[in-house]
């Protein structure tokens, strides 16, 4: 199975979209995901009421320098407190009981329900720094610019890495790309710096490397997709899984105005209820279904937002989900 790359900071869920007509929720397994163990994220963090990790950065532009100290956990709380301040609630139960802790803080939207356009100029652009100066930062395929990747580099790859390592190569070009999640990704990198529109972007200044591994990954992703498991079509219904005191329902529901046989990656196929309950809390949100590659979906608009789901007969696999990765069997089938 593929990892998918999470980021932002825990329980803000952000995954890949992949440009030039696919889309993907994968990152390289090389590349290290945000961390989302509660309580590594909470260690060492002062417990008092009105402790702020960065008092200011809600109020002007930090420097590199003030950041520098930091570890990755810290910068990823560090961003959450950026959302905090403004009432976000938060889907892992240590970094939400963390929050309820400080008396400066109002819980009162649900991630699911979170505006992004409530940040300001300053709130924005600290984030921004907090990523890029993460351990994350990395190449899919190093030098891919300068030399002929080889045939052992392509094979270890996934084919969602595959799409990903020719989207890096237009991304040294300063390309820029259309969907938002795919911004994320590279703007997280400390080499990127996107200045050239997608519909003005010339092809012409990739070199002859560049031409040749494009081609190289293009045909090794045709080769996989050759070889496709058959759909599953029919995969409307419940599933769910305990976890201790955590029971997770998916209630998938599949648009008749679709033939999931026919759908290509990127298309709306149906919606999905998430409903968390732990302990006596129960959290319920909506959320979409988009083709991605085979048997697998991608999650939209929902707590789960950014995780991918596996079909299979009689059970779902759910990946990078914020600690409600597994196998979840079905419970009751719906007539779509």
């Amino acid at each position: 199975m593929r990892k998918i790359k999470r980021w932002l900071a825990a329980g803000l869920t952000a995954v890949v979209l992949i440009g030039n007509g696919a889309v993907s929720g994968v990152q390289p397994m090389m590349v290290q995901g945000a961390i989302v163990d509660g309580d590594e994220l909470i260690e060492g963090l002062s417990r008092d009421s009105g402790y702020y990790i960065l008092p200011e950065s809600s109020q002007r532009e930090l420097s590199y320098d003030e950041i520098s100290w930091m570890t990755d956990s810290e910068k990823q709380m560090a961003i959450n407190e950026i959302y905090a301040r403004h009432g976000r609630k938060f889907v892992i139960p240590q970094v939400q009981q963390y929050f309820s802790e400080k008396s400066w803080y109002q819980g009162t939207v649900e991630a699911s329900r979170f505006d992004e356009k409530v940040l300001s100029d300053c709130e924005e652009k600290n984030i921004e720094k907090l990523l890029k100066t993460t351990t994350s930062s990395s190449y899919v395929l190093e030098g891919s610019d300068s030399r002929y990747i080889t045939d052992e580099e392509v094979a270890a790859l996934t084919k969602d890495d595959m799409q990903l390592a020719i989207n890096e190569i237009y991304a040294r070009h300063g390309r820029k790309f259309s969907m938002k999640e795919y911004r994320d990704y590279f703007n997280s990198q400390s080499w990127y710096k996107g200045t050239v529109e997608p519909e003005k972007f010339n092809e012409g200044v990739l070199n002859v490397y560049e031409n040749a591994n494009i081609a190289k990954l293009s045909t090794a992703i045709k080769q996989r997709s050759s070889s496709a498991p058959a759909a599953i079509t029919n995969f409307a219904g419940a599933y769910t899984i305990e976890k201790g005191d955590t029971v997770v329902r998916l209630e998938i529901s599949l648009y008749t105005d679709i033939s999931i046989s026919r759908a290509i990656a990127g298309d709306e196929v149906g919606n999905i209820s998430v409903s968390i309950k732990i302990g006596d809390e129960v959290n319920i949100s909506q959320g979409y279904l988009f083709k991605e590659d085979d048997n697998m979906y991608l999650i939209s608009d929902s707590d789960l937002n950014g995780a991918t789901l596996t079909v299979f007969d009689g059970c779902v696999i759910l990946l990078d989900s914020c600690g409600f990765d597994d196998v979840y069997m079905l419970a009751e089938r719906y007539v779509s």
